[in-house]
């Protein structure tokens, strides 16, 4: 008898071992699985904001192209539009001018002739050390950008393109000179989302900003993206401001993260075609972690729901299980 009862409880330690161990054994698998969820959440997050950002520029860049085109096109159709009322002498071709210049609320409107002057409201200037790609508007090239240039100052786009060559007091006129407002064109692609925490900026192949939307305080206040981001940016591993440069300047996009006064950034940039400018978009990181510690959380409930409804079936099987076992 006494063998009987011993038997049993040598039976059960060992069906009670078996269960501790199984529930020691699925908490430890949870527990694993939790913190691997949540590495490959990251990097999920991380993938899914670089998407959000890769469409965002190229959505931006695309609305781009589009105003620019349709200033292009507003520039024939007011040269197309004049008349010969408007060549009968400079005073009124000056009038034309003005009036182009104020209905398209244009900064700077101008024709140019054969030998590379620009005629504006203000008279009669040479362009030759004033408008870069001068060269290329006399051979007839369309659809030309430049910014900054000395004709009219800072923050101004200039947009150039030929057009069919008409006489005006012995000199032929072969293209035309419209400026933009950076502003203006900031305003017009919403380049920077207070409320989303998405910032968009323009800058050219060296990292000079034509358009300055950065989040930091410190980049805002600097002309070269370079030389900021080489003074106080921290780069995370796998990224580097000599490979941003080098994308730059072999037409690339990208994607580099760093750390500037405490505070961890995400930009995206890709290249404008057309021109030899570039969109970067910057978000903060609160951004990529919310979207992270939404899916982490998620991940981590359903594992620890999962890991209940297990541990709470295996307790269930055992008191069954141990109940019978004492009848018997």
């Amino acid at each position: 008898m006494s063998e009987t009862i011993s038997g049993k409880r040598k039976y059960i330690w060992y069906v009670v071992s078996f269960f501790i161990i199984m529930a020691a054994t699925c908490t430890f698998c949870f527990i694993w699985l939790i913190q691997a969820s949540s590495k490959a959440s990251q990097k999920a997050g991380i993938e899914m904001d670089t998407l959000y950002l890769r469409e965002l520029t190229t959505q931006t860049i695309g609305h781009f192209h589009t105003s620019i085109n349709s200033q292009f096109s507003q520039l024939r159709i007011s040269v197309s539009s004049m008349k010969k009322e408007d060549l009968k002498d400079w005073e009124s071709l000056k009038l034309y001018l003005e009036q182009v210049q104020k209905h398209n609320d244009f900064n700077f409107f101008a024709l140019v002739d054969d030998e590379g002057r620009y005629y504006c409201a203000d008279g009669v200037f040479p362009g030759a050390s004033n408008i870069s790609f001068l060269g290329q508007l006399l051979q007839g090239e369309k659809n030309l950008l430049s910014y900054n240039e000395t004709i009219m100052g800072e923050d101004i786009i200039l947009m150039g393109d030929s057009i069919t060559p008409f006489s005006f007091e012995n000199h032929t006129m072969v293209a035309v000179l419209a400026g933009i407002d950076v502003n203006a064109i900031n305003s017009q692609l919403s380049l920077k989302r207070v409320d989303a925490k998405t910032y968009s900026s323009m800058i050219d192949r060296l990292g000079k900003f034509i358009i300055n939307n950065s989040y930091n305080r410190r980049l805002t206040q600097s002309s070269n993206i370079f030389s900021k981001l080489h003074k106080y940016a921290e780069f995370q591993q796998g990224y580097s401001l000599e490979t941003v440069r080098e994308d730059l300047k072999n037409g690339s996009s990208g994607l580099s993260a760093y750390e500037i006064d405490g505070e961890k950034q995400y930009m995206y940039y890709a290249p404008i075609q057309g021109t030899d400018w570039y969109l970067l978009t910057i978000i903060t990181y609160e951004v990529v972690d919310s979207t992270i510690s939404d899916l982490i959380g998620t991940l981590n409930r359903n594992s620890i729901g999962m890991m209940a409804f297990i541990l709470t079936l295996l307790s269930v099987v055992f008191v069954f299980y141990y109940i019978s076992i004492s009848r018997n």
